[in-house]
């Protein structure tokens, strides 16, 4: 068995949420520390955060992972940034806590926004979509295709 859950976790531990990078390994704040683990579950690299406070846990947020590979986390009263060596994360539906780094909690599927049609008969619209993905608008004035 790779995977087993806490039976009963321990006072003061928060629950945190792991994220994946783009080169699948998987990061998880515990405890007081920052440990990823490959997909058959061995520790790749981990980082010990020092104490404990008042007997408590340091590790009190899910960690991020930013489009360039940076990892950050929070052990106490200090933020880590963490450069993974990967480029962001993974390239997944839902990699990480809420969803992305800025934690929006929702997909955010491409949309066309507010189309009007100009005085010069071109139209006009905004698209929304994820931050540094390519998105293609195709146009047509042959409907019948």
């Amino acid at each position: 068995m790779l995977w087993q859950s806490v039976k009963e976790p321990a006072l003061y531990a928060p629950p945190t949420t792991p994220a994946i990078d783009a080169a699948g390994l998987l990061w998880y704040c515990a405890s007081n520390s920052i440990i990823a683990l490959n997909a058959q579950g061995q520790v790749q690299w981990s980082l010990y955060g020092g104490g404990t406070i008042a007997g408590g846990w340091l590790a009190g947020t899910s960690l991020t992972i930013g489009p360039d590979g940076t990892l950050y986390a929070a052990l106490g009263s200090t933020l880590y940034a963490i450069a993974t060596g990967t480029n962001g994360p993974a390239k997944s539906y839902w990699p990480m806590y809420r969803h992305d780094a800025r934690h929006t909690g929702s997909a955010e599927k491409p949309a066309l926004k507010q189309p009007k049609k100009r005085a010069d008969a071109n139209f006009e619209f905004q698209l929304y979509a994820q931050l540094g993905q390519t998105n293609t608008v195709e146009v047509t004035t042959n409907l019948n295709i």
